[in-house]
């Protein structure tokens, strides 16, 4: 009897390690951040729109960025280095009225040096790709960030003031060319960050500089309603796998218990002395319905 119980114990240890361990593993979801590329100001629309990249331990930008564009579409192939100067995208565009009344008088508006490549100095001497974290202007270059899982990273295609044409407010750099922000712009962290949740959303409505906080909330919102429905399904059909589990451990219960009975019954007639084995049956059907149990509560 003592050997039956220790062998049951064992295995009823066992089997709830490795429902537990199912259950961990399903809920190790990598960390990941969300990528935008644009070029508003040159009225180009998006190089990339948010898009939801998973990250690896110590993931640099400048390595998210690479992974996002490839790296053969940055600086000119070289990969993102430490600044991203240029990016692979047609360069062809005009600018916004706003920027062009805001250039100095007598600014000659030069033509990009590539057709392909959207680069720093292009169309204006202040111009260039600026890198923002989570709605803010960065004070690091690219390979310096260290990415955390939830981040919102844009690549912004600047013309004048250093960011004011893309809704930053460079004025306590006057000296150097900065200027108040030149129209207003939405943060957009939140509504990128709709990415995370609905991989099937149509941004074009953001797609401009022009895009208000009611453009953005519709986006939120629809993505909210997505996650929703999605975990409605996930909660029904948890339900149901419950209800077949406990239909199940029911049935196998209901069958040992009429199994072991008919062999209590035959042993007490040919072999009285086998109580040990009865035991041990009955250990591993009530196993059965504890690893059945536990598993399904491990799933809802």
């Amino acid at each position: 009897m003592k050997k039956a119980k220790t062998m049951v114990s064992v295995i009823a240890s066992m089997a709830i390690a490795a429902a537990m361990s199912v259950s961990v593993s399903a809920d190790n979801e990598p960390a990941k951040a969300v990528v935008a590329v644009e070029k508003f100001t040159v009225g180009g629309g998006f190089v990339l729109e948010p898009t939801v990249i998973e990250l690896e331990e110590g993931d640099s930008a400048a390595a998210v960025f690479e992974k996002a564009l490839g790296a053969e579409n940055l600086n000119g192939g070289d990969g993102a280095g430490t600044y991203i100067a240029s990016i692979r995208t047609s360069s062809e565009g005009e600018l916004l009225p706003e920027i062009a009344a805001a250039l100095p008088e007598g600014t000659e508006v030069t033509a990009p040096a590539d057709s392909q490549w959207l680069a720093a100095l292009d169309y204006y001497t202040m111009s260039g790709w600026m890198f923002l974290i989570n709605g803010e202007s960065s004070m690091v270059g690219v390979a310096d960030y260290t990415v955390n899982d939830g981040d919102v990273l844009q690549l912004c295609f600047s013309v004048i003031g250093y960011g004011s044409d893309i809704g930053l407010d460079t004025s306590s750099m006057a000296e150097w060319g900065g200027m108040a922000p030149l129209y207003e712009v939405a943060d957009r962290t939140e509504c990128y960050s709709a990415a995370l949740t609905n991989s099937d959303i149509d941004w074009s409505s953001v797609a401009n500089v022009y895009a208000t906080a009611e453009d953005c909330e519709a986006i939120i919102n629809s993505a909210a309603d997505v996650e929703e429905a999605e975990d409605e399904a996930e909660e029904d059909t948890a339900d149901n796998d419950t209800a077949e589990a406990d239909e199940e451990t029911a049935d196998t219960t209901e069958e040992a218990a009429e199994n072991t009975a008919a062999d209590n019954s035959s042993d007490k007639t040919d072999n009285p002395s086998t109580g040990v084995a009865d035991v041990t049956a009955m250990a591993l059907v009530s196993l059965g319905a504890l690893a059945i149990a536990v598993s399904t509560r491990k799933r809802s």
